[in-house]
């Protein structure tokens, strides 16, 4: 399983600068999604990042977390 979901009240850790994530798209199969590491992370009124930016090879992306499946995260 790519991304798993867990319930909200178990803690995760916020995406950082530098991890590889998997850039979810709707219009493509999953095999398809892009790859991409993140540059900028955006956090909410809460203190937890809500928005990151994406370098996706040339070009840099903005999206919610929630469409962002990030790979081996070490803790």
């Amino acid at each position: 399983m790519i991304n798993i979901r867990s319930k909200w009240w178990q803690p995760k850790r916020d995406l950082k600068i530098g991890d590889v994530v998997l850039v979810i798209s709707a219009d493509q199969p999953r095999g398809h999604w892009p790859l991409g590491r993140i540059k900028a992370v955006f956090p909410g009124k809460d203190g937890h990042v809500r928005v990151a930016k994406v370098q996706v090879g040339y070009e840099t992306i903005t999206r919610p977390v929630t469409k962002l499946a990030p790979l081996e995260i070490i803790e």
